[in-house]
């Protein structure tokens, strides 16, 4: 079994538990809050997932400007 498939369901879970470390900011928080529940309804939908990297990495781009 490969385990890389579950890697960011584990930083999503992780980054959950962990409110104050990783949940700095609502979008943050949201990120991860969809990617998980994206997970437990599709787990083959990459799409989604990808979708929600890249607003994530618009928003970290806009905001180091």
């Amino acid at each position: 079994m490969r385990f890389a498939r579950y890697h960011r369901i584990v930083v999503d879970v992780y980054a959950l538990q962990h409110p104050e470390r990783y949940g700095r900011s609502a979008k943050s928080f949201a990120a991860h809050l969809t990617g998980l529940c994206a997970w437990i309804e599709n787990e083959a939908e990459v799409q989604s997932v990808n979708v929600r990297r890249a607003w994530i990495a618009a928003a970290r781009d806009r905001h180091a400007r």
